[in-house]
């Protein structure tokens, strides 16, 4: 998993926003912990323990509002981030799941001389910070290197990611190289675009994904 940009400021709004709400509810949530706290208690083998950690300053007995805020950006950069009235918000959407299409490359085959077309088959992972792209070819397989998602971009959402891939093939004069990828998501199912890389003289071409159909 790596680190991707966001082209808006809505990561500092979101930090904010969950600060206040930490400190609203840090009162309330202290005296509900304080009453599960004295019941723990109770138990002689968690007291013990607690008391050990008290003696080293660590106290239990009450929740800081960094605390409170932690546990509730844990949440929201795992989970909540994905809920569509959370999206509405903050706008970058949830590209995670399983893809599938084709690759169009102006590489041309050694022996058709024609435009090579390939299956494709992408498996992208993402949080609220992080995201991970893995694509797979008949004979290769890249991955994510570093990666941006533009919500603000004028002709719609744009994820863009550097790769390396790895290419299972011979033959090829050149079987690891790198490239760039630039997909538009169409706030639906479908991701398409286009890429380059620097194999050889360079080569380019264009992307169509479609997400699959979650299995129930």
């Amino acid at each position: 998993m790596i680190n991707y940009s966001l082209d808006s400021d809505i990561r500092k709004k979101v930090i904010v926003g969950l600060f206040i709400i930490s400190f609203a509810i840090n009162i309330p949530l202290n005296y509900v912990w304080d009453l599960l706290f004295s019941l723990i208690l109770k138990i002689s083998v968690v007291e013990q323990v607690v008391s050990q950690f008290e003696i080293i300053g660590v106290v239990a007995k009450q929740l800081s509002i960094i605390a409170v805020f932690g546990l509730l950006y844990t949440i929201f950069s795992k989970w909540m981030w994905k809920l569509r009235v959370v999206k509405r918000f903050t706008k970058v959407p949830d590209l995670n799941g399983e893809w599938e299409g084709v690759l169009e490359s102006s590489y041309k085959d050694p022996n058709t001389k024609k435009p090579v077309i390939l299956d494709i088959t992408a498996t992208i992972t993402q949080t609220w910070n992080t995201i991970q792209v893995i694509c797979h070819f008949p004979n290769s397989s890249s991955y994510s290197r570093t990666a941006t998602l533009q919500i603000n971009a004028n002709k719609g959402m744009v994820l863009g990611f550097s790769f390396n891939n790895d290419s299972k093939d011979v033959n090829l004069p050149v079987r690891q190289y790198t490239g760039y990828n630039e997909l538009v998501y169409n706030g639906e199912n479908k991701l398409e675009g286009n890429y380059f890389t620097d194999r050889g003289r360079g080569t380019h071409g264009t992307i169509n994904l479609t997400k699959k159909a979650k299995k129930h």
